[in-house]
């Protein structure tokens, strides 16, 4: 069947080699390591906690409601966050959907402030309509976090930095990694203290990191899938 990439382009990424270097020592030839482990260890942020948070122009995602509960359901959490914001604070985003065996392009615009409305602090989209969502639905968005590194010129907007919080557990996350999977280092060893010897839980992810995952996790019937 070949080779499937994955279907969520890369966004920005929340934090740079020199975040890496303020808690570890990284040499020049280590550089392109460290950078494949922000890239994965930010694409495994995203999963966890079932947001995107590096920044994507045009981001379009596409829901499938097959059930009419499903169509019912009022909130929808967007997938990208924080959203951009056009000249008028509206934020940038298109919803439109179409009906189980229509094509794309019959699809009717759902009209912002009219059939719905986005709560820009969480990232909720809400129904206002009591006809319900289409079968399809299809949502795209412009927004995410920016880090330090990145050519603003290049955006239409200036994407804000991400919190402080994330942009530490990441870093500490990626020296984790290295220490872990670094050769034949291990950070996760028996260890012998006054004559008896214990195993330290061997985790995959920095205790710091998990927490932060905790604190920005998604729960609910929509999330980012």
């Amino acid at each position: 069947k070949g080779f499937v990439m994955s279907t969520i382009t890369p966004g920005s990424a929340l934090i740079t080699v020199s975040d890496v270097r303020l808690i570890q020592e990284v040499t020049v030839e280590e550089e392109p390591l460290v950078q494949m482990l922000i890239d994965s260890t930010q694409s495994m942020f995203e999963t966890l906690t079932q947001q995107l948070w590096g920044y994507r122009m045009l981001y379009t995602k596409i829901y499938n409601f097959d059930t009419a509960r499903k169509r019912s359901k009022p909130k929808i959490w967007l997938p990208l966050m924080p959203l951009e914001l056009d000249g008028s604070s509206v934020p940038k985003v298109t919803v439109s959907g179409w009906n189980f065996g229509e094509r794309e392009s019959q699809a009717v615009a759902f009209v912002i402030n009219d059939d719905y409305t986005i709560v820009n602090s969480t990232g909720v989209i809400h129904l206002d309509d009591y006809a319900g969502w289409k079968y399809w639905v299809k949502i795209v968005s412009t927004g995410g976090y920016a880090s330090a590194d990145i050519d603003q010129s290049s955006f239409t907007g200036a994407p804000p930095e991400p919190p402080e919080d994330v942009k530490l557990a990441l870093a500490r996350q990626v020296v984790y990694q290295r220490l872990r999977y670094g050769g034949d280092k291990a950070i996760l060893r028996d260890q012998t203290v006054g004559g008896s010897t214990s195993r330290l839980k061997e985790d995959v992810h920095d205790p710091f990191f998990m927490s932060v995952v905790r604190s920005y996790k998604r729960y609910g019937y929509f999330h980012n899938g």
